[in-house]
């Protein structure tokens, strides 16, 4: 199967809680190793989407409590490959005026008391060790550049975090 025919993934953060343009959407509950997982299922311009908010069904989970292992599960499980994630954070920079986009190239992790990955025991594979060099996918990048600058008067921004 061709990546064009995987569904594409879009995990949505606080202020984002639906995709009303979604056509024929439904709502799906899964069970995965990790726990449940609420998405929604649909077409969006003619592609096939899974969207799913991080803070569940009316912002009802704290950023400390999001099983964001559950919800990559429950996404991988609906065949989603790729994902966009959007957050709606404050930053530090002024030249990041509201509604500029940020397409962030690294990070840095401080998560401090929640499960930081999906091998917590050495499995069948072994002892699993996740290269992160290039964390998000150079591709996607590209595209979401490129039409974002088409649509927005100030130019997509492109930050190491």
């Amino acid at each position: 199967m061709s990546n064009e025919a995987l569904p594409i993934g879009i995990i949505a953060g606080t202020g984002f809680y639906s995709l009303a343009a979604l056509e024929g959407a439904t709502t799906q509950t899964v069970d995965t190793l990790y726990g449940q997982a609420q998405f929604t299922h649909g077409s969006w311009h003619g592609v096939e989407v899974v969207f799913l908010t991080r803070h569940g069904a009316g912002h009802s989970v704290p950023p400390h409590l999001i099983n964001y292992r559950a919800n990559i599960a429950a996404l991988q499980q609906a065949g989603v490959r790729d994902v966009f994630a959007i957050n709606v954070v404050g930053g530090v920079d002024p030249q990041l005026t509201p509604g500029s986009l940020v397409c962030i190239d690294d990070f840095l992790d401080f998560t401090k008391s929640r499960i930081g990955t999906f091998h917590d025991d050495a499995g069948p594979e072994g002892v699993v060790h996740t290269d992160v060099l290039d964390a998000y996918n150079p591709e996607l990048r590209r595209r979401s550049e490129e039409h974002t600058s088409e649509l927005q008067s100030q130019s997509t921004i492109s930050y190491a975090v």
